[in-house]
């Protein structure tokens, strides 16, 4: 089951609670990290009894926040160092993103504001971009750390519950999240809902 996660992911995996947060504080700072993917299979394992899913749940969304943190952090400290298109191409450039993924992320955040660090969680190209794009548009610090904690909460909430709730058949979760289609992850949302709500049936 995570033969097409490679090894690092294997290592994260088995670090446990610490690994959560280094797993996490990769795929919030941007870097290339299927965290859709590792957050159901904590949740499988949570399901497992291996961890308890609370703590898989706090731990995972830390780890977002603090990556998501030093990815505004960071394009801000750019941002005020820099005008114009030059800061939009030195952030690009640093954070290793393609110009059509960054610039589309930008023109999403002009037009909903902070909303798109909430929408933009379940976006592929989008997620890995927008705490960037917070950073270079200065948006002040206090709403970007409320949105982006409403954001990675739901986010995280949905893919470890996915995960837990689907157990045995999470490879099902795996194939949504290795699309990285927020179609495909709304499908297998509503397919959980009415698989956990067809067992609770069976069991009663």
């Amino acid at each position: 089951m995570l033969a097409w996660f490679g090894d690092l992911a294997k290592a994260v995996f088995s670090l446990g609670y610490p690994g959560m947060v280094i797993a996490l504080f990769v795929e919030g700072s941007g870097m290339p990290f299927p965290g859709d993917a590792a957050l159901a299979l904590y949740g499988f394992a949570a399901a497992k009894s291996q961890f308890a899913w609370p703590l898989v749940f706090a731990f995972c969304t830390l780890g977002y926040m603090v990556g998501a943190v030093a990815a505004y952090a960071s394009s801000r400290m750019i941002a005020s160092s820099v005008r114009g298109h030059i800061a939009d191409y030195r952030v690009a450039r640093f954070a290793g993103f393609s110009p059509r993924s960054f610039n589309r992320t930008t023109q999403l955040m002009h037009k909903y504001g902070p909303w798109m660090l909430i929408l933009g969680r379940f976006l592929p190209g989008v997620r890995s971009v927008c705490s960037y794009v917070a950073g270079l548009t200065r948006m002040r610090f206090g709403p970007f750390l409320l949105y982006t904690l409403v954001g990675s909460t739901i986010w995280c909430g949905t893919w470890i519950a996915l995960g837990y709730i689907l157990e045995d058949n999470v490879k099902l979760v795996l194939g949504a999240a290795r699309g990285s289609m927020v179609y495909v992850t709304i499908g297998v949302a509503l397919a959980a809902i009415v698989y956990a709500f067809y067992r609770g049936r069976r069991s009663a």
